[in-house]
């Protein structure tokens, strides 16, 4: 455990953040306007 822990403290590697929520985005606007933009 210690070993893993000092491992992963001294290469830390940034994780990159995820892709935006496009999917998310997209189903709220289709809901509230999907009449308009159909």
């Amino acid at each position: 455990m210690d070993v893993d822990d000092e491992v992963k403290t001294e290469f830390h590697i940034p994780v990159p953040p995820p892709p935006p929520p496009f999917v998310s985005i997209h189903e709220i606007t289709g809901d509230r306007h999907g009449d308009r933009y159909g």
